[in-house]
């Protein structure tokens, strides 16, 4: 599929892909403090995109984001269908050292397009089932946790 990308910035970098997954590296670096008074490094991509109906764009960090001292802020980054706007990367910093960053032009994050599907429920309701013969006395993954 193709997105279209628009470069807010002669500098952004066009990210590479490979196997349907974008590099996105580095235009520039903001900061703001968050609620837990934690500071928050806010990466620009420099490029703006408009995800398609029925899908999902989503930014994961870079895997060396916790070597470089951060956390990514929002975990997975959800793009939610026909958001219109900059691709930026949002990491906590979890140290109380000065942290290293992602310097202009480094890689910081993958991009994934996702489509979504219909989804739906279909609830059953069990009726007066005896708790001590469910499962035969066994006890699920979940419960052991």
């Amino acid at each position: 599929m193709e997105l279209e990308l628009t470069k807010l910035d002669e500098k952004a970098i066009i990210p590479s892909i490979e196997y349907g997954i974008a590099d996105l590296s580095v235009l520039d670096l903001l900061t703001e403090v968050g609620r837990d008074g934690r500071l928050i490094l806010i990466y620009r991509t420099g490029l703006s995109v408009k995800i398609p109906a029925n899908h999902i764009g989503m930014l994961i960090p870079s895997k060396l984001a916790p070597i470089y001292s951060l956390e990514d802020a929002a975990g997975i980054q959800i793009f939610h269908p026909n958001y219109e706007g900059e691709i930026i990367g949002r990491y906590k910093v979890n140290t109380t050292s000065v942290p290293s960053i992602f310097e202009q032009g480094e890689v910081f994050a993958k991009f994934m397009l996702v489509p979504m599907t219909d989804l739906t429920f279909k609830v059953n309701q069990v009726e007066n089932q005896d708790e001590d013969k469910t499962d035969n006395g066994q006890i699920s993954d979940a419960e052991q946790a």
